[in-house]
């Protein structure tokens, strides 16, 4: 492997577990707790230029060439629609793609109850495009905070996010009326990258793909 490539990483929820596993695969010698002490935000580690960035910018790193690769969650890369190519799934960061509603206000995942309402969410581009294919007209509202707080200030009816354990969605008295998706941690190459360097990038995913950490 000649290596001298760079990979785009997303910062919050998910980079200690990514962390955790490039030094597993020899990629990073430190561990999560040293590497987060510094300010830097590209890192120069075996071969590799490692390069920290937000999750919704990863795509965009990739997609025009300031990254050769990146991971990032496919709930991103869904919303995003960068020119990438998605060629391992990590099995890091699971979670789903949820629609919730307040328990108290009898919705469930029907057309003509749903129809109309008011959908607060951080994926506007995933929520039109799963609207659209069961053929249900809906007000979608982008957020950028904490989406479960809109139903219960009465600015939403329902929300489209992320649900790890649970927990929050309970602690606010919404309940999952549809999953829309199961997310995890993906690797995304370049398709020009990938064109001139296959083996290696084929390489690279080989090594870092099907991680069961969770």
């Amino acid at each position: 492997m000649k290596k001298n490539l760079s990979i785009a990483l997303p910062t919050g929820r998910l980079l200690k577990k990514i962390v955790e596993l490039l030094k597993e695969k020899g990629i990073l010698e430190e561990d999560y707790e040293k590497l987060s002490k510094s300010r830097k935000l590209i890192f120069e580690r075996n071969g590799f230029r490692l390069i920290l960035a937000k999750p919704f910018d990863i795509p965009i790193y990739v997609s025009r060439r300031a990254a050769d690769l990146g991971i990032a969650g496919n709930d991103v890369i869904w919303e995003r629609k960068e020119d990438v190519y998605e060629i391992a799934d990590l099995g890091i960061g699971k979670c789903e793609l949820v629609l919730a509603a307040p328990a108290d206000k009898g919705l469930s995942f029907e057309k003509e109850l749903l129809w109309g309402k008011k959908l607060g969410t951080k994926y506007p581009k995933i929520a039109e495009d799963f609207l659209n294919y069961q053929g249900i007209q809906m007000d979608i509202v982008k957020l950028y905070g904490s989406v479960e707080i809109a139903p219960l200030v009465n600015l939403v009816d329902v929300i489209l996010d992320l649900k790890e354990t649970g927990r929050t969605l309970k602690e606010n008295n919404l309940v999952i009326i549809k999953t829309i998706a199961q997310v995890s941690a993906r690797l995304i190459v370049n398709p020009v990258c990938y064109k001139n360097r296959t083996n290696e990038i084929l390489e690279i995913a080989s090594l870092l793909e099907g991680s069961e950490t969770n």
